[in-house]
């Protein structure tokens, strides 16, 4: 591959440059090839500079003093820049993976993790997430390796990558209908980025095979095994063409999905404006929808075959364990597990109690959307919080739901059909000994809290246990009541990963921060992360299409309406940076060490314009703060920067940030005009507060 040159690492600077909003030309010149030219620089000498030591490098001396840094620099100013200029010499670079504060994806990432690593996370996850560490997790070094790589770094590594894997899934499905992907297929012969960057890296693995004499692994052979057993742990990947549908109504399901994310979102910015935090917490929608329908086998395309591939660390996995219960029963009846609502959510014994609301229907209202769920809402806060605090859950600023996890239950079992509203109940999780389980977010949480929460419980037994809801460590058996003397109407407590005979449809929304949004679909024991803009894809797999109201709806403006609602309300910035990272196609800006923008947006359409944004020069902003009469102040925006204007220095800003080659500007300083404006600003820009301040020192 012959080297790059100065004009192209020259231009690939540029790219960095204007990907810190700083303009690159100094003197009419790009800075790269002015600093090659003034040093007397050729293609050869340029590339041994950059080859050689930090401290002896010319290059990044005569960089230094303007080069734009980020605000979280974690290495010393000079390694930076060659770590940058190093980066220019590759063909198509990327920066993405600095904007968002991700680590570099190479050997040393993997190879940090110890066993002291693995130690902690075990604990961890025994501690938070017990529904999920009971399945096994405790002698799954491969998955805790990932977990732990993630954790070190501060970032949901193995959740973003199982959800990568998803979007790759619903990619595959579009152009194979007929047959499903598995993960090894994905991780050997999938055309990703990030696996195919891992591909190239041999990794230490810290639980080895029997009788294996080297524990090193391809970094992506280790990822994809992780991913593996993210379906036997956490919850079963939700399989496409299944032999059941979901007899329900999608205009009806999505109208719910959107009105929840409507309320979410307007939660989130009022208690934004009020400066109290409600994020971190998490709204689990759940919907009775009664029995699915049987397709006839033969209609059948994608077998489990996707779960064939057994290169998981882990040795003692049941083969059962991957096979997703019939939902039918032996004798093809539906089996109704939701049973009396009501009766559930009242809990028997006084240390089962929970707090619940249920909706009541106006006449006069038909629709259930965002205010229903704000009013449900409300009536559920007051219930929880003591009217002592006032509405907030202590000193602190939080206020409820921070921290917190609540659910709607919305029964369609009997009224899907329009003839009667939908019964809807908002609650509490029941809490156990402690609510760490699945109520109360844990501070430094395991990232995989919220699906672990969800697994534990959506739905109590008419007597919540919480040692049951935690599971026992046979997936089978928490898939089977048979035999048990349980009735399933009553004693049975239903979380996401069991089937519940494909009557429940759970979307489940993590809010972790106003730009993270995540939802994720459970149904049928099954689980897959749902994105706006594959639902067309991903719900007719799952939902009865021989609806002709469900294969219309999609044509629908309607839909476009929700469709377009749920894609901007669905706002996952790590996730979009983590996506960022391995597509060189994709550039984002940054601020402050964060990701804040994908340019893939219209400049002149789809971006917010505020003070601190350079609108590449092309805006003027005096803004007045009116304190009071005696107080106001103003002050110059432009290109991004601000200074106190100051009527007596008026002439000397302006000079500095104006063309004084226009010369009725350079002519205006000295005219009667300027002189009258000038004291008529002098006169009204009056500052009690300032002037004391700076008699106080004068």
């Amino acid at each position: 591959m012959a080297e790059s040159t100065i004009d192209e690492v020259c231009s690939n600077l540029r790219k960095y440059y204007e990907f810190m909003q700083i303009e690159y030309e100094k003197d009419d010149e790009p800075v790269f090839s002015g600093v090659c030219e003034a040093s007397g620089f050729d293609d050869e000498m340029m590339h041994d500079d950059i080859n050689g030591e930090v401290e002896q490098s010319m290059l990044v001396e005569e960089l230094a003093d303007d080069f734009p840094l980020p605000g979280d620099l974690n290495t010393s100013k000079h390694e930076y820049i060659m770590k940058i200029l190093r980066k220019c010499r590759q063909s198509n670079c990327s920066f993405a993976d600095l904007a968002s504060g991700l680590p570099a994806y190479d050997a040393k990432l993997f190879e940090a993790i110890t066993n002291d690593d693995i130690t902690n996370t075990q604990q961890l996850y025994q501690n938070h997430c017990a529904a999920i560490y009971n399945q096994g997790m405790n002698t799954d070094k491969g998955l805790l390796q990932i977990i732990a790589i993630g954790r070190n770094n501060k970032f949901d590594y193995l959740q973003n990558l199982v959800d990568i894997f998803d979007r790759d899934r619903v990619k595959h499905l579009k152009d194979n209908p007929d047959k499903g992907l598995q993960v090894m297929q994905w991780v050997k012969t999938g055309g990703n980025k990030h696996i195919l960057g891992l591909q190239k890296l041999n990794v230490t693995r810290l639980a080895k095979k029997e009788n294996e004499s080297k524990s090193v692994i391809k970094a992506s052979e280790l990822v994809g095994a992780a991913i593996h057993s993210f379906g036997h742990r956490c919850c079963n990947r939700l399989l496409f063409n299944s032999l059941q549908k979901i007899d329900d109504s999608i205009p009806d399901i999505l109208s719910y999905a959107s009105a929840a994310l409507d309320f979410i979102t307007n939660l989130v910015d009022a208690q934004s404006k009020s400066l109290q935090n409600v994020c971190p917490f998490q709204f689990d929608v759940c919907m009775c929808t009664g029995a699915p329908i049987e397709r006839k086998e033969k209609e059948q395309f994608e077998n489990n075959d996707e779960e064939e591939d057994d290169d998981s660390d882990d040795d003692d996995t049941d083969e059962d364990e991957t096979k997703n219960p019939d939902p039918m029963d032996k004798d093809g009846k539906f089996v109704d597990y939701i049973g009396d609502i009501q009766s559930k959510l009242d809990q028997d014994g006084k240390d089962n109690k929970l707090k619940h609301i249920k909706y009541k229907q106006d006449p006069e209202n038909e629709k259930f959307g965002y205010r229903e769920f704000d009013e449900l809402f409300k009536a559920l806060q007051k219930e929880i919080i003591p009217k002592s605090q006032s509405g907030t859950e202590h000193n602190g600023g939080n206020v409820f739901p921070f921290r917190k996890r609540f659910i709607s239950m919305i029964d369609r079992r009997v009224s899907k059909d329009g003839s009667k509203p939908d019964d809807i109940w908002m609650y509490e999780p029941p809490k156990g000994k402690t609510g760490q389980y699945t109520s109360d977010i844990p501070q430094n949480e395991a990232s995989l809290w919220y699906v672990s929460a969800s697994r534990t419980c959506l739905l109590p037994a008419k007597k919540f246990d919480e040692k049951t809801a935690i599971g026992d460590t046979n997936m089978d058996k928490l898939n089977n009541v048979k035999n048990t003397g349980k009735t399933p109407a009553v004693d049975v407590n239903i979380g996401a990963s069991f089937h519940a005979k494909g009557g429940l449809f759970t979307l489940s929304f993590h809010v972790k921060a106003a730009d993270e949004i995540k939802c994720y679909l459970f149904w049928n024991g099954q689980m897959i992360r749902l994105m706006a803009d594959e639902i067309e894809d991903v719900f007719p797999q799952i939902f009865n299409m021989k609806n002709q109201n469900n294969v219309d709806y999609f044509k629908s403006e309607d839909f476009k309406i929700i469709s377009g609602n749920m894609r901007e309300k669905l706002i996952d910035k790590e996730f979009e940076a983590f996506k960022a990272s391995y597509n060189n196609n994709q550039q984002l800006r940054i601020s402050n060490g964060f990701v804040w923008k994908n340019t893939e947006k219209k400049p002149a359409v789809d971006v917010n314009i505020g003070a601190s944004f350079h609108a590449k020069g092309g805006l003027f902003t005096l803004s007045f703060h009116v304190k009071a009469a005696d107080e106001i102040k103003c002050y110059l925006f432009w290109n991004g920067q601000m200074i106190r204007l100051i009527p007596d220095e008026i002439e000397q800003v302006f000079s500095q940030i104006f063309n004084m080659k226009n010369q009725n500007n350079a002519d205006y300083f000295e005219a009667e005009d300027f002189k009258i404006i000038l004291g008529n600003m002098r006169e009204k820009l009056i500052d009690k507060e300032f002037e004391a301040f700076q008699a106080s020192y004068n």
